[in-house]
């Protein structure tokens, strides 16, 4: 940890200049108490700076300046299986997926070229 900000905000070098954290990831100390999240990356892209917004504004007592921070990265989210019922629902009765945009307009029928009396065409 470097500095609190006037914001309350903490501020922290990263030290693998490497692989930048996503943001919103959780920020701990080093008895895995949660302190906060990571709101923002700042500074040069050689030295960046990760700001994290503390869980609760006692957290900025007890952590030091020179701790080491930790964060881990989220989970990817496993997608939930359908069942039968759900998954023959989201197939029309032709085979095909049904759009998500709901019915499509219908059409009026007529106008355009067409044909002209005697059935003949109009070229």
């Amino acid at each position: 940890m470097l500095h609190v900000t006037r914001n309350g905000y903490i501020v922290v070098a990263l030290e693998d200049k490497n692989h930048i954290p996503s943001l919103n990831v959780n920020v701990y100390d080093e008895r895995r108490r949660k302190l906060g999240t990571l709101l923002d990356i700042i500074g040069p892209v050689e030295e960046p700076y990760a700001v994290v917004k503390p869980a609760d504004k006692s957290i900025l007592n007890e952590v030091a300046q020179g701790a080491v921070l930790y964060y881990e990265e989220p989970r990817p989210r496993r997608r939930r299986r359908l069942s039968r019922k759900q998954a023959q629902r989201r197939v029309s009765r032709k085979g095909r997926p049904r759009s998500r945009a709901g019915p499509k307009p219908v059409r009026p029928q007529g106008g355009g070229r067409g044909k002209v009396e005697g059935g003949k065409s109009n070229e």
